[in-house]
């Protein structure tokens, strides 16, 4: 409670005055008067009568303190405040627009139409109540679909949200719902009325909803049966399909079909199949088609396939994660040429190492070409990678990668705005080090200052390249600067160096081989909502998917993935292969468990903001007034009576 007019309680002085009164009023005085019988009667009725009198006469007083207290008051204009109520009903109607809400049984509406029915609905209600209504759909990237919509709008709402279940344009998505994202939208219409209701339409349980009023858009009939995962693990040379399936919201046995296509190295397919009890207490299992099983099922054990096709013949709610595509069993081919007058086993050795190490992504080949000083190359064609060490070719091949070693001669054949000439040979002490040069891929975690040499190539009038490592001032290692002429020069023998020696040496070649010759992908299987970076070996490459087509041209490039399905990727080599590859989205397996349920939303960071008005108190204290003046007069009433 607060005081309009403080001043009004200078009135309490009047208590003051009341007690004054009191204190100098004269006393009763005893009298001895005649007697008669009467009149004795009479002093002995009045002295019984005494107590009761104090009492009456204390509440008197009592009262009459009271009365000057709330006229003190009611000077004083008391007030109370409280908070003060929303002028209208708003509301904020999240729709959560995952891939789970895509399920339906047969017959049926989707979850999505139900949720934006329930939010057309909820629109008609607030328009006719003068509300106010705000529209936020939840996908990878919640979005308002209107923004403190008013009554009189009401009609452009319905045309919005008719136009989410478009047959020709559904926007409910193949992934997850960014509910923190629709949480901060939900934000910038509370910061304006934080009374507002926060409503979501979804089909997951949330076990705190954190203020949110929570609709489920569920249906109790609905289950689901998904591929969650497919992998080909290869174990002595033999793949084992393992296959990971789950089954929510029902108990039954699942039969899951595997077909494997282009069955090593040939034409044919193998087509298998198993059943599975689920139920509510194992809703995950792995199976696995094993080597014994292939040959059982189906004849022949597998060591190279070109696709695995996973799926389930199910009426399930939801049959968008029904299947998975496996590629990447048949890897694509890399020739990688290495021509030395004087071969070097460090050479030799790491180029068996990297095609050890990128057995997953390559099928490598390396041909070892030993030559004498004076051999004349003929016309080099249909490698990938070459490497010339100490003799170089009369023209710079072009269709793939070089890498020329202690150079005789600069090849012709250089692309244009490029030049380079030998000027010398330099002899200088063996525990000479190099230096850093530029910044580049290709001297990632190489450590020029712990490479020695005692004997190098001067190489002159260097135009169109990057120097990545010197001795004093010379270049010890150049690289094209235009990375489409993919050629690098290391002027100086690995015998003449302890580079061989040190690990800086695999790992500048296995730098070399992944900057020229990137792999289109990092794997070949994604969930929507991945970003996917890409490389190339040529100029440009195509995507095909179900989503869209991309082509690019500079790279890494990337894209994000919006629907389920697979993705092709085209490019042509520098050897003229048409190099195609094949990957697979599939939705994500949090969109695939039914059954699931989550701890909690995301908090609503509203902006507390507590509008407050006074509340007259005067009326309350005026009747409170009132009654003690009755209650007053009343009690006077009866000294007379």
């Amino acid at each position: 409670m607060s005081l309009l007019l403080p001043l009004g309680l200078l009135g309490l002085l009047s208590i003051a005055a009341l007690i004054l009164i009191y204190i100098i009023k004269p006393n009763y005085q005893q009298k001895f008067v005649s007697s008669t019988y009467v009149w004795k009667k009479s002093l002995k009725y009045k002295k019984k009568s005494l107590p009761l009198n104090r009492i009456k006469n204390i509440v008197i007083f009592i009262c009459q303190l009271c009365i000057l207290a709330s006229c003190a008051l009611l000077l004083a204009k008391p007030v109370s405040p409280v908070a003060k109520g929303g002028e209208y009903s708003e509301k904020v109607a999240i729709i959560d627009a995952s891939a789970s809400m895509l399920a339906k049984q047969s017959g049926d509406e989707t979850r999505f139409e139900r949720a934006v029915g329930e939010v057309r609905a909820l629109a008609a209600t607030t328009a006719d109540k003068g509300g106010v209504l705000s529209v936020i759909v939840a996908d990878g990237e919640p979005y308002f679909l209107a923004q403190r919509s008013q009554s009189d709008g009401v009609e452009e709402l319905y045309d919005l949200l008719d136009g989410l279940i478009a047959p020709d344009d559904f926007k409910c998505s193949y992934g997850s719902a960014d509910m923190d994202g629709a949480a901060l939208l939900a934000d910038a219409v509370l910061s304006e009325n934080p009374a507002c209701d926060v409503i979501l339409y979804t089909a997951t349980d949330y076990v705190d909803t954190k203020g949110y009023r929570v609709v489920d858009v569920s249906r109790e009939d609905e289950w689901n049966v998904a591929v969650l995962d497919c992998a080909a693990v290869q174990d002595e040379n033999y793949y084992t399909v393992e296959v990971q399936m789950g089954c929510f919201g029902s108990t039954r046995p699942i039969t899951v079909h595997c077909e494997i296509d282009g069955v090593n190295n040939s034409s044919r397919s193998l087509v298998m199949k198993k059943t599975e009890l689920f139920d509510a207490t194992e809703q995950k299992k792995t199976v696995s088609f094993t080597p014994d099983d292939q040959i059982a099922l189906g004849g022949e054990a597998v060591y190279s396939y070109e696709r695995i096709y996973v799926h389930v013949e199910e009426d399930d709610s939801l049959d968008s994660d029904n299947s998975f595509h496996l590629y990447g069993g048949k890897k694509p081919k890399i020739n990688i040429l290495y021509v030395s007058s004087v071969p070097n086993k460090f050479f030799t050795g790491v180029l068996l190492n990297m095609r050890s190490a990128y057995k997953d992504k390559w099928d490598i080949t390396v041909v070892d070409v030993p030559v004498e000083e004076g051999f004349v190359y003929g016309e080099l064609f249909g490698y990938d990678f070459y490497v010339f060490e100490h003799v170089m070719p009369a023209k710079l091949p072009s269709d793939g990668v070089s890498l020329l070693v202690d150079p005789d001669k600069i090849p012709e054949g250089l692309p244009e705005g490029m030049n380079m000439r030998i000027d010398s040979t330099v002899d200088v002490d063996k525990n000479t080090t190099l230096v850093s040069g530029a910044q580049h891929a290709l001297t990632k975690f190489v450590t020029p200052e712990d490479i020695t040499v005692s004997r190098y190539v001067r190489l002159t009038d260097c135009e169109g390249f990057d120097t990545l490592m010197y001795c004093g001032e010379d270049p010890m290692l150049l690289v094209s600067k235009n990375k489409k002429a993919k050629f690098a020069v290391l002027p100086f023998s690995l015998n003449r160096s302890n580079l061989g020696i040190l690990f800086d040496f695999p790992i500048f070649m296995h730098n070399f081989f992944n900057y020229f010759i990137p792999a289109t992908v990092s794997q070949y299987a994604y969930e929507v909502g991945d970003t996917v970076v890409v490389n190339s070996r040529g100029e440009s490459l195509n995507v095909e998917g179900p989503s869209a087509k991309y082509e690019f041209s500079e790279f890494p490039a990337s894209f994000i993935v919006t629907r389920p399905g697979t993705y092709t990727f085209r490019q042509s080599t520098m050897t003229d292969d048409e190099l195609i590859e094949t990957v697979y989205a599939s939705i994500s397996n949090y969109e695939s468990e039914f059954t699931k349920q989550v701890d909690a939303l995301p908090d609503l960071h509203m902006v507390k903001r507590t509008e407050k008005t006074d509340k007259d108190l005067l009326v309350y204290i005026a009747g409170a007034l009132f009654a003690i003046v009755c209650l007053e007069w009343f009690l006077q009433s009866r000294e007379y009576l």
